[in-house]
């Protein structure tokens, strides 16, 4: 087996789970059992229901972006009921133009508490879209569809696509680059319920497929707000390392033999100080990014301010001692450059004037300490107290170093 399968593996699965998931299950349904009396049950009321869920959700827990997405959804699926013929099939066809750019907008924008200013922002967004796209479908259904039928030429591409098809791809392919950079959960729940929203775009309106993508989607969108609330709750937002309360799950969960090992920056306090709050958080997030690396099997958890805690099921303090070394000389040897305060943006002329002697090598480095249970039973605040007293002996003896 490839050593760095896992490691692709664990980068993969939260972008394919559980919103892709959700989608593939829906189209390979449709595609093994396209007349399923169950699929035809379910698209009757329940689409409706996961959209209530999914706004009440986003309200309550401020999110104005699934707010919005929900919004579209249920736009879309109301349209055939609401609209006369053949008014709802120019309306998918305007809506599959407007809506993935809309969604790349949306994905760009932060959560807001959905009944301030900011926060109703994307939601109105999406309705303008659609009234435009239903006034678009009522006054002008003809040009529409000739517009939606006609192949947008690209420079150097021999392939012409659709107006919708491009539309998709650009759309698709700008929430995806956030997704990737914000790594969050709404953003995942965002780009799959795009997708889905997409496919139920491409499908006949009021058909069963048109329905079961947007149960899809819906699903999703409901998913990624308890997703994204799990995640304020047990992940650090700072460092994206699990936060004390997922440590304390893992520990009671855990039993047996293990080592816990407390972490802390040395001169914190200090950096703070001299360098300013901004300065200390990336010292925080590259301590964090040294542990996520901890060999040995180590989990990596941030405790509170600049404490971490590593994790080492099924070690005793001596089988852990030379992987909690290997992590003191990996954030030893990470070094980076703090600039001057009145840093300021300025052309290429001013680059490096006078800038040299703004700047300044910060050296990092941690203290570490680590217990056992002595006993079977013994309770998980004992040996994280215990951990703690050898993390003082650390620093009592001079810092950068590792006590057990």
């Amino acid at each position: 087996m490839n050593p760095r399968l896992p490691a692709v593996l664990d980068r993969l699965l939260p972008w394919t789970l559980p919103g892709a998931l959700v989608l593939l299950a829906a189209v390979a349904w449709l595609q093994l059992d396209p007349d399923s009396p169950v699929l035809a049950a379910a698209v009757e009321g329940y689409p409706w229901v996961l959209h209530a869920v999914a706004l009440i959700l986003a309200w309550r827990f401020r999110r104005s972006r699934i707010a919005a997405a929900v919004v579209a959804v249920a736009g879309v699926q109301a349209a055939p009921t609401l609209l006369p013929d053949p008014t709802p099939g120019a309306f998918a066809e305007a809506a599959g133009i407007a809506f993935p750019p809309l969604f790349a907008v949306v994905a760009l924008l932060r959560d807001r508490p959905i009944v301030s200013l900011r926060g109703a922002l994307a939601p109105g967004l999406v309705l303008l879209a659609l009234g435009a796209a239903a006034v678009v479908g009522l006054r002008w259904p003809g040009p529409l569809s000739a517009l939606a039928e006609r192949s947008v030429s690209l420079p150097g591409v021999e392939w012409a696509p659709t107006p919708s098809i491009l539309s998709a791809a650009v759309g698709g392919a700008v929430v995806a680059t956030v997704t990737l950079v914000r790594r969050g959960p709404v953003e995942r729940g965002l780009l799959w319920s795009l997708a889905a929203l997409v496919l139920a775009l491409g499908s006949a309106p009021a058909s069963l497929a048109f329905g079961v993508h947007l149960l899809a989607s819906g699903l999703i969108l409901c998913v990624a707000v308890v997703e994204g609330s799990y995640a304020l709750a047990y992940h650090d937002e700072l460092t994206g390392l699990p936060a004390r309360r997922a440590l304390n799950q893992e520990l009671d969960r855990l039993g047996g033999r293990y080592t816990v090992a407390m972490v802390d920056v040395d001169h914190f306090k200090a950096v703070n100080d001299e360098h300013g709050h901004e300065v200390g958080d990336q010292v925080l997030k590259m301590v964090a990014s040294r542990l996520r690396k901890a060999p040995g099997g180590a989990r990596a958890f941030r405790y509170g301010g600049e404490e971490f805690t590593l994790l080492f099921p099924g070690k005793t303090p001596d089988e852990a001692r030379p992987h909690l070394e290997a992590v003191r000389e990996a954030v030893k040897g990470s070094t980076f450059t703090v600039r001057g305060p009145k840093r300021r943006k300025k052309g290429r002329k001013s680059r490096g004037k006078g800038s040299s002697r703004r700047r300044k090598k910060l050296s990092v480095t941690v203290s570490l300490g680590a217990a056992e249970p002595r006993e079977a039973d013994e309770a998980p605040r004992t040996v994280l107290e215990r951990a703690d007293e050898a993390l003082y002996r650390a620093k009592e003896k001079g810092r950068n170093r590792v006590e057990t």
